[in-house]
């Protein structure tokens, strides 16, 4: 697990605070909509799969970070209350 959590500090995203921990969720609770960088909007994670997931606030901001893995990918998206106005910010194999 601590593995993870270095590969998510690693990157180094302006804004995003360190992570300390992840925790267990399903998919259906963290496969939001979001936008992506070609302006299309989707979901792109598994709603039955379990992922490690943590959210952080994005330093002077009302937006959060919400980070998700499942040891294969690392993903990062950005929004604001309620997971509003989701962007993709990184999706990441590892």
């Amino acid at each position: 697990m601590q593995n993870l959590i270095n590969k998510f500090n690693e990157l180094n995203i302006e804004g995003m605070p360190e992570l300390k921990k992840l925790y267990g969720h399903k998919g259906d609770f963290v496969n939001i909509e979001c936008k992506l960088p070609n302006g299309e909007t989707a979901k792109i994670l598994d709603d039955n799969k379990m992922y490690y997931i943590a959210e952080l606030p994005k330093e002077n901001s009302d937006r959060c970070f919400g980070l998700v893995t499942d040891k294969k990918q690392l993903v990062v998206f950005e929004y604001g209350e309620n997971s509003k106005d989701a962007v993709l910010v990184i999706w990441k194999r590892i």
